[in-house]
């Protein structure tokens, strides 16, 4: 028992390595043979994808020239057809014919055709070379004749006997064809197009009719020359499998593409066939098969080659993009989830963290808040992006500070900020509100700047299950535009009379082109008076809405929204043709007229066409520029210097008078009288408010006028409306204008008309 125990075990032991070894060569076989396989699979698939690759290459190259051939003769066609609408717009009939020969030799000349002509219905021609030939059985003449723009097939001149191509268009007199235009190519100039070098110089091209008649070819050395293609079968060239042809002429016929070999002089060449889209015409492009197999084999044998690096490397590969994905998933988290400048929260990580908080801690009550800082571009060109960077910390630094447990906030944009906060009632919020506000205004920078900073807040109480973030953001940026301009509240809780009011800009919004196009847009004008001959001198259009469903609208009520949505540029545009029109008809019926000047929006600073545009107009209506003056308002002229200096200049050049409106408004004043190209200045009506004498404020307006008048600027003070407004501007001592209520309202044209008519009888 016990030796048979013994041999049975060794016998086991001995099989094992015996099994395992079998096992191993099996299996290293079957990897041989599998990799072998795959190893020919690979090979076979390569060279299938590099065929295909050949092909769709050869394909797509085909295709370039197709579109070459197509464009160039689009393209002269285009050219012919123009000059026919020219000729036929001029009372083709009465032209002279040495004029309008050396017309179209000019235009020969510019496009590079041999020659130009018209020939008349019968047939009979003018050519700018004085060539004289009945041409009334040439195919393309007749197709012309019928109304067809059309390029003949190639044929030869009979002037010099080379191969040329001409093109034809109809010249009308009302419906009927009365001529045709043609022009004459020589068949080089598409040679030369399908001349281009391809497959590293080694692929060239023909171009022949559907039934393989030449119409041009490349000048490659190997190109062959012939009548027609297919009488080369069985001669210069063999089709590889007998009927390649064959297949390739029948797919000619039915408008067909594909790919074909064939063989010259036992050299084996691949051949890709398109149609143009011109006549019958087809592309025939070439390239020798070793051009294209001396790549596949190259990377057959290549890929051989890395192929064992490629196991060995994959291994690497992936653990370094594991880890590689890891640091860059930790990179990408940080971008999207965390604002670079602040450190804060990303508007991303923030809507995520809102709907988080909101649905864990249902029970609360929560407010949103959106903020930013007024006018932050103007302090960020003051004070440099640096000091700008500071402050948007600072205030980050605020909010963080005061932020409670299950609060968030986040920079949502340049200097824009959302807050989610608790709270007990709207007391609460607004004391929130406020001290965020002083602890922002006390950045130290502010103060040694003695810098106004203005903040706008929107509040947005949120609904219980109300889990939408951009819902609440919408709402408070509403309630947050609703105080922009208002300079006694920076806060506001939003309310459904907000959505209102979106609604009815809305509603505006959908009114306004087919209110422009009624011509429910009506200009008025607000004189301007001399204040010491209380003469009206001068006027300023006004747009106003008189809507047959809304009644009249004041400009406050729209122009806020046309701002905003850009259509403000065609109102500006409608005014001022409207004025050119009006100045017109007076000088037309010897009315006396006076510069009238017209609002334009900052938008058009940005137009490169704004002045030619304006030029147009006055052309058009034959106007001087300088009895029109352009007005744009102060903040308008703050950013982008070099562009608004550039545009005023080319109003000045262009003879326009412009204007500052709102003077004195803004943070540069003097600075813009120093740099840019001013007219005319409107003082703001802030400046002679005050009804009693204010020394200080005589000084300041005397400084202006004075300088102004030195620098011969004239001064315009608007929204005078009580007499000692006018006697206080008259104690200065200096030529103004004014303009305002106390001398005239905005009136309608009849009206304005009127009163000049008065003026003038005077």
């Amino acid at each position: 028992m016990s030796a048979g125990t013994t041999k049975t075990g060794k016998t086991g032991l001995m099989a094992k390595p015996k099994k395992l070894l079998m096992v191993s060569i099996v299996i290293i076989l079957i990897i041989a043979v599998i990799a072998i396989s795959l190893m020919l699979f690979y090979a076979n698939t390569v060279r299938s994808v590099l065929d295909d690759e050949i092909t769709s290459n050869l394909k797509e190259i085909t295709l370039q020239e197709s579109e070459i051939i197509e464009t160039q003769v689009n393209g002269d066609l285009y050219t012919l057809e123009s000059v026919a609408t020219v000729l036929q717009s001029n009372d083709f009939s009465g032209l002279d014919t040495e004029s309008t020969m050396k017309l179209l030799d000019k235009i020969r000349d510019q496009n590079g055709f041999k020659r130009m002509g018209l020939i008349d219905p019968d047939g009979n021609a003018v050519t700018t070379d004085g060539l004289s030939y009945d041409f009334s059985e040439r195919k393309y003449f007749r197709k012309a004749l019928a109304g067809i723009p059309n390029i003949s097939d190639t044929f030869t001149d009979i002037v010099d006997g080379n191969s040329i191509n001409v093109y034809a268009v109809p010249i009308y007199s009302g419906r009927n064809v009365v001529s045709v235009l043609f022009a004459t190519h020589a068949t080089d100039v598409f040679e030369n197009k399908i001349s281009v070098s391809t497959f590293e110089g080694n692929g060239y091209a023909y171009v022949v009719e559907k039934n393989g008649d030449k119409i041009a070819r490349s000048h490659h050395e190997n190109s062959v020359e012939f009548e027609n293609f297919f009488e080369l079968d069985g001669n210069l060239l063999v089709s590889i499998d007998g009927n390649s042809f064959e297949t390739m002429h029948a797919d000619m016929q039915k408008g067909e593409s594909g790919v074909t070999q064939y063989k010259k002089a036992g050299i084996l060449y691949y051949m890709s066939y398109a149609p143009i889209n011109v006549n019958d015409w087809y592309i025939l492009s070439v390239v020798p098969a070793s051009v294209v197999s001396e790549k596949s084999s190259f990377l057959i044998a290549f890929t051989g080659w890395i192929s064992g690096i490629i196991v060995f490397t994959v291994v690497i590969l992936l653990v370094y993009i594991a880890i590689s994905q890891s640091n860059a998933k930790k990179r990408l988290e940080r971008i999207a989830f965390v604002d670079e400048l602040t450190g804060a929260s990303s508007w991303v990580k923030f809507r995520s963290d809102c709907n988080d908080i909101l649905k864990d801690h249902a029970n609360e009550k929560y407010a949103f808040i959106n903020f930013d800082i007024n006018k932050f571009k103007i302090f960020n060109q003051l004070y440099g992006y640096r000091n700008g960077n500071l402050l948007i910390r600072h205030i980050s630094a605020v909010l963080k500070n005061d932020m409670r447990e299950h609060e968030l906030y986040c920079r949502a944009g340049s200097d824009e900020f959302n807050v989610l906060i608790t709270y007990s009632d709207e007391n609460e919020i607004s004391g929130r509100i406020s001290g965020w506000n002083n602890r922002i205004r006390s950045f130290p920078f502010i103060r040694k700047k003695n810098y106004n900073l203005l903040l706008s807040y929107g509040v947005y109480i949120v609904p219980k299950n109300d889990y939408s973030v951009t819902r609440m953001s919408d709402w408070s940026k509403t309630a947050k535009n609703s105080v922009k301009s208002n300079a006694h509240n920076y806060y506001a809780f939003y309310d459904d009379s907000m959505n209102q009011k979106m609604l009815h800009e809305k509603q505006l919004e959908n009114d306004m082109d087919a209110a422009l196009q009624n011509n429910e847009f009506v200009v008025y004008y607000q004189p301007k008076f001399d204040l010491d001959s209380e003469k009206p001198v001068a006027a300023e259009a006004l747009v106003r809405w008189i809507s047959p469903d809304k009644g009249f609208m004041n400009p406050g009520e729209f122009i806020p929204v046309f701002e905003k949505n850009g259509f403000i540029v065609k109102i500006d545009f409608y005014v001022f043709e409207q004025v050119c029109r009006m100045l017109r008809d007076w000088l037309d019926h010897a009315m006396p007229v006076v510069p009238i000047s017209v609002n334009f929006s900052r938008l058009h600073i940005y137009n490169d066409d704004f002045v030619k545009q304006l030029l147009d107009i006055t052309e058009k209506y034959g106007l001087s520029p300088g009895l029109l003056e352009i007005e744009l308002t102060e903040s308008a002229l703050i950013d982008n210097d070099d562009l608004i200096l550039t545009r005023m200049n080319e109003l000045r050049d262009a003879g326009f008078s412009i204007s500052i409106d709102d003077f004195g408004t803004g943070y540069s004043s003097l600075n813009l009288l120093r740099t840019l190209p001013v007219d005319v200045i409107k003082l703001d009506k802030r400046f002679f408010t005050h009804e009693d004498d204010n020394d200080r404020e005589t000084t300041i307006i005397s400084s202006i006028i004075a300088m102004s008048e030195k620098l011969g600027i004239t001064v315009v003070a608007e929204g005078v409306e009580l007499r000692a407004q006018a006697d206080f501007l008259r104690n200065i001592g200096y030529r103004i204008i004014v303009q305002g209520f106390l001398y005239a309202k905005p009136m309608p044209e009849d009206a304005f008309e009127e009163l000049l008519r008065k003026n003038m009888e005077q």
